[in-house]
């Protein structure tokens, strides 16, 4: 069943026909040679590049968790879109979590509501998509309490599926197929919530999707990432928020290649979130 967005803008199609390609069934696939959270996979030799099977897998659901919570549940999980019948997918690895209220780093700082961020208000597993710089943009997760405008941008991926088709869709159109499988290009595609965005072809016509009903952008379960594995860090580009600029609001997977930036230092993050943050804790801030 399809969700519409809050605005009945969200049933058209994103992007271009750009794989040509026959509809898939349940069975995804994804380039060799990638190294999914943390494990290689077989290069390909010569010029095209086998491909190897992604079940799918059954989705996440834990949308009832607050914004921080969110944020490190959804590491290690495969987010989904599909296209023209095409799945295109890759491995959470780093987010951050906004906590409205008083979290002065968050769109709905202040319990400020606009036509832009009015998605945040949704109840948990709904996405927010938004236009920044005037250039690319940026996908979160809603998180719960609904109506208190917290939630998680996903900040980046390891790509996984589709893998040629994210290329295409990045303007990475004279890749060779056997540098599907580089570091660097696997960077372009995911490290950023730009890039991950472009390659997924995800835009404001997916603002307010409902992720636990909709058919062509939804999270499913993957792996569950052990504290000791996660590094901990403060946001990205939040200059302007005071006292919450340092908040340890960040989380990355450790073994990724393709973490947005590197963190400050690595990290078991097990308690690391509540020692940093303000004093004035959010209905958005707990377990």
């Amino acid at each position: 069943m399809r969700r519409r967005s809050a605005r009945g803008s969200a049933a058209k199609q994103c992007g271009p026909d750009l794989d040509r390609a026959p509809r898939a069934n349940s069975r995804g696939r994804v380039a060799s040679g990638v190294r999914v959270s943390g494990v290689p996979m077989p290069r390909a030799a010569g010029r095209s590049v086998p491909e190897i099977v992604v079940r799918s897998a059954p989705r996440f659901a834990r949308w009832n968790l607050a914004a921080e919570s969110l944020a490190r549940a959804l590491l290690g999980q495969r987010l989904v879109r599909i296209e023209r019948g095409r799945r295109l997918s890759g491995v959470i690895v780093e987010t951050e979590a906004y906590l409205g209220g008083d979290d002065l780093g968050s769109h709905s700082a202040g319990g400020r509501r606009t036509a832009r961020n009015e998605s945040m208000f949704l109840p948990g597993g709904h996405a927010y998509v938004y236009f920044v710089y005037g250039m690319h943009h940026c996908f979160n997760v809603v998180a719960a309490p609904a109506g208190e405008g917290c939630a998680a941008l996903v900040r980046a991926i390891e790509p996984l599926e589709g893998v040629e088709g994210m290329a295409r869709r990045a303007g990475l159109d004279s890749i060779s197929p056997a540098e599907l499988a580089t570091r660097r290009v696997r960077r372009l595609l995911g490290a950023g919530p730009g890039k991950l965005c472009r390659s997924l072809s995800l835009d404001r016509r997916l603002d307010g999707e409902s992720l636990a009903e909709s058919d062509r952008l939804f999270i499913e379960r993957g792996s569950v990432i052990p504290a000791r594995r996660i590094e901990v860090g403060s946001r990205i580009g939040i200059q302007y928020a005071g006292e919450w600029v340092n908040a340890p609001l960040r989380f990355g997977i450790a073994s990724s290649e393709c973490l947005s930036r590197p963190f400050a230092g690595a990290g078991d993050g097990a308690g690391a979130v509540a020692d940093g943050i303000p004093p004035k804790r959010n209905r958005c801030v707990g377990r």
